[in-house]
């Protein structure tokens, strides 16, 4: 659906930004940086090497940075486990882009954790854990010869 700005003339879209390509720039790359320094205090959260003091779950060995190539494909953290292999991890700082995320078609099954700012180291493991048992029950299922559902892990 278009709209018709009066003032200049030309149909607007309000999918579009309301930004110049420029300032659009600007906001990406502050977007990409949070992302990032998300990413790293989630990851220092979720490693055994950070926190040898708490009680790990057996099955958990450890999680890493994706590689360039899994990070376009959406995946953000790989996690690897003593039993069911790997499973991919996307980390998100808002509901808007988790949305989108979500809107986005993909064959790859990722788990979504949602991080916000003020969350804590201990916020980051309990959610981290919330989603590996949810996806770890879905990986279970899968070998099993069942056929779990379809709907992606959100944790919020």
């Amino acid at each position: 659906m278009r709209y018709h700005n009066k003032t200049t003339q030309y149909y607007v879209d309000p999918k579009r930004s309301i930004f110049s390509p420029s300032e659009e720039q600007v906001w990406v790359d502050i977007s990409d940086k949070v992302g990032h320094l998300i990413e790293r205090q989630f990851i220092d959260a979720i490693n055994q090497e950070s926190r040898p003091d708490l009680k790990w779950p057996d099955w958990y060995v450890s999680a890493r940075l994706a590689t360039r190539d899994k990070d376009h494909r959406g995946i953000d953290i790989v996690v690897q486990t003593k039993d069911l292999g790997c499973f991919f991890v996307q980390v998100k700082s808002s509901r808007r882009y988790v949305t989108r995320f979500l809107l986005k078609s993909t064959r790859t099954r990722i788990a979504v954790v949602v991080i916000e700012p003020k969350d804590t180291a201990q916020t980051m493991r309990r959610k981290f854990f919330q989603a590996a048992r949810l996806e770890r029950q879905w990986l279970k299922k899968r070998r099993s010869g069942e056929r779990p559902p379809k709907e992606r892990t959100v944790v919020w």
